[in-house]
């Protein structure tokens, strides 16, 4: 799809994916931040930081360790369960109710599934879909032409995407986000 091309790595339709995060890049107060390469998050499997399984959820139990934002493709790192004590020297240094991610190289595994469900794409990534292959199939069907002369006048064709359409691609493109995967896997 021409548009994946513009806002790799993210992929618009859904898919399962088990990928290894470095904590090192972790963003936020207290490096908080996960930041997946893929959203929305459909499902979450277990997710591992340094060989230790989190519970992860959506709330605000005392139990989870992991807060999923599924429409954002965050992961916040939250003391709970027995890490009281990281709580309270969290809280002391300014960082109440937050336990960062430990820092580390490919140390948090995450497996999910992201992405829209067929019939859920975004209307607005539906619109510019509709235009990309509008642009194209004009492209085929003048075959090089950059223009033609009639008799009332001139007639230039687009060469490039209008700029409403590159707009919905840019706010569904992970350009302004953090990368969180440095070493290749």
């Amino acid at each position: 799809m021409e548009i994946e091309k513009e806002i790799a790595p993210r992929r618009i339709i859904a898919a399962d994916y088990d990928e290894w995060y470095d904590g090192r890049l972790c963003r936020g107060p207290g490096n908080v931040l996960l930041y997946l390469d893929q959203w929305p998050i459909i499902s979450l499997g277990t997710v591992t930081e340094n060989g230790v399984a989190l519970t992860a959820g959506k709330g605000y139990s005392t139990t989870l360790q992991v807060l999923i934002q599924d429409a954002d493709g965050i992961l916040r790192r939250r003391a709970g369960g027995g890490d009281i004590s990281v709580l309270e020297a969290h809280a002391a240094a300014g960082f109440p109710y937050s336990r960062g991610w430990s820092a580390g190289d490919q140390n948090i595994r995450v497996p999910y599934r992201a992405g829209y469900e067929v019939d859920q794409v975004p209307r607005d990534l539906q619109i510019a879909c509709a235009e990309l292959g509008r642009l194209i199939f004009r492209q085929v069907a003048r075959s090089g032409t950059a223009g033609r002369t009639r008799s009332r006048g001139s007639t230039t064709f687009a060469e490039a995407l209008p700029e409403r359409t590159r707009a919905i691609i840019h706010r569904h493109s992970p350009l302004n986000r953090p990368r969180m995967r440095a070493a290749a896997v």
